[in-house]
């Protein structure tokens, strides 16, 4: 049985919860939309005992987006992390991705940097490193 987290419009379900050494290190879930109950993309959380902050990520199907859901999804993400004791989450995202830049500013994020990334093919890009306190 999964863990559903309710939020304003959406709710996440944990599908998995990995562990090492007894302790949970990530949360990957599933975002669904209140109002009729359709899957519209995924998030995740991850945290790591050596980093005071935890590292989000999220990916709305294209005909979900615009409209608020991987904002949503963050705030729920926050307070898991809080839960954990993390005062910060790091969101990590392309950046050319502007629409994941803009779901960054929406949450007042601060810009922690500008860095170098290999991306999926091995290639580097330039990625926006934002801090959000939870």
């Amino acid at each position: 049985m999964s863990d559903l987290l309710y939020g304003d419009g959406i709710y996440l379900e944990i599908y998995r919860t990995p562990e090492r050494e007894g302790r949970v290190f990530a949360y990957y879930c599933r975002i669904f939309r209140r109002s009729d109950g359709a899957f519209i993309g995924y998030c995740d959380l991850r945290l790591d005992p050596e980093d005071p902050a935890g590292n989000v990520s999220y990916r709305i199907f294209p005909k979900y987006r615009g409209c608020g859901s991987a904002r949503r999804a963050v705030l729920l993400l926050c307070q898991l992390a809080k839960k954990h004791g993390l005062d910060e989450i790091n969101i990590v995202c392309l950046c050319e991705n502007a629409a994941s830049r803009k779901v960054c500013e929406s949450l007042k994020c601060d810009l922690g940097g500008i860095k170098d990334i290999a991306d999926c093919r091995g290639s580097i890009v330039k990625a926006a490193i934002y801090k959000l306190k939870t």
